[in-house]
């Protein structure tokens, strides 16, 4: 690394080794989950080294894959475990495997959950467990160091959008969402998910102030109050006007308001409870609070550039596995539910969310249900919202 971030450079290697070292202490089979992102494999990375040092067995890695190209992460993963000598596994989910364990979602979640990646993610966990009693993950990286898109794009393309008067971004978003996704994936085909991005641009081009862009690229419904009859958005940082004052970027705000609600609510309970599910104990090194607290002494280049991420800890990841592995567009934990709810799992859905049955259970306007389905079904605005 340049001189200049030698110091935190160090500071970060340490604290990452000592936490990575600290949670392989078991004495029962010990593993990792690798998707071939930065934060899974520089935690699979740092495990290979103090389990090399020791002249132990390689780690074994666990990964997940769909056949939808644009969701598919395997391959990566697979290469990465191969450059770092893992014991590797992986497992492919099928429209089928999906619906199998849909019957399962309330028993181990026990609340609505709008995170449709609990499908791969309780899957990833039982395929673990065949092999392992207690996994590590990459978790937690993304909310201290600027790893979403939210935190380096968003915050790029609304500096220079916001000053447009708000009825002609209202209009130009309305248009830009007429375009099918299938149009703009056409566009770039190498690029993971385009369409899906350009949608969701194109969405955020017509809200008012930061505060809808943040309550927006969260939320599983662009507004609540449509879908669930009295709901309201609870009062975030970006919103509140004691938090206008401490002068963080809007990036710093974001990646705030992730670690006090995204990542406890979303992101733990998610991992958290797929895992208990079947027995499987994970456990997260870049959730170490020492870890967080050292994030936020670090100035904002160190943590994002230009439209990258985590650039920190890109500089400790290259030093075990070459950047060609791993430098790529972020696609996240994302299930390709756009097409099985147009393809296999269409029957299914479209009679869990006929309007008579939303009528009968009295929790949802079952008009908006309805329009949403249908829209969806043409393949207008049909965004999984995840960023």
């Amino acid at each position: 690394p340049p001189r200049s971030t030698l110091f935190p450079y160090t500071t970060l290697f340490r604290s990452l080794t000592a936490n990575v070292q600290s949670r392989m202490v078991a004495d029962v089979p010990l593993g990792a989950f690798l998707s071939g992102g930065i934060d899974s494999s520089a935690v699979v990375a740092l495990m290979q080294k103090q389990v090399r040092s020791q002249g132990g067995d390689a780690v074994k890695t666990f990964s997940i894959g769909f056949q939808e190209k644009a969701y598919d992460e395997a391959g990566h993963a697979k290469a990465v475990a191969a450059h770092l000598g893992t014991d590797h596994r992986e497992f492919y989910v099928s429209a089928e495997e999906a619906l199998n364990v849909i019957p399962k979602l309330p028993d181990i979640y026990d609340e609505p959950f709008a995170d449709s990646s609990q499908i791969p993610t309780y899957l990833l966990c039982r395929l673990a467990r065949g092999y392992v009693t207690v996994a590590l993950t990459g978790d937690g990286g993304d909310e201290i160091l600027g790893g979403y898109q939210r935190h380096t794009h968003i915050p790029m393309i609304w500096d220079k959008i916001k000053g447009l008067p708000l009825p002609l971004r209202r209009v130009m978003s309305a248009a830009g969402q007429s375009v099918p996704q299938g149009f703009y994936d056409a566009l770039r085909p190498a690029y993971p998910q385009f369409g899906r991005r350009v949608h969701r641009l194109m969405r955020l081009m017509g809200l008012k102030d930061a505060g809808a862009v943040y309550d927006d690229l969260v939320g599983a419904w662009p507004n609540a109050a449509t879908l669930v009859p009295g709901a309201s958005i609870p009062l975030i940082p970006l919103t509140d006007p004691a938090w206008q004052a401490r002068h963080l970027t809007f990036a710093e705000t974001m990646m705030y308001e992730d670690t006090l609600s995204y990542r406890p609510n979303d992101l733990m309970v998610k991992i958290d409870r797929a895992s208990m599910a079947v027995a499987l104990e994970t456990r997260a090194p870049l959730m170490d609070h020492t870890l967080a607290e050292f994030a936020w002494t670090l100035p904002h280049d160190l943590k994002i550039r230009g439209t990258s991420g985590k650039w920190i800890l890109r500089q400790v990841l290259k030093k075990y596995v070459p950047e060609t592995l791993y430098e790529r567009p972020k696609m996240g934990f994302g299930v390709p539910v756009n097409d099985w709810l147009r393809g296999s799992l269409k029957d299914w859905a479209g009679d869990l969310l006929s309007p008579e049955r939303i009528k009968a259970q009295g929790l949802l306007d079952s008009g908006t249900v309805h329009h949403a389905w249908q829209k969806h079904q043409k393949g207008i605005n049909a965004d999984a919202n995840a960023t």
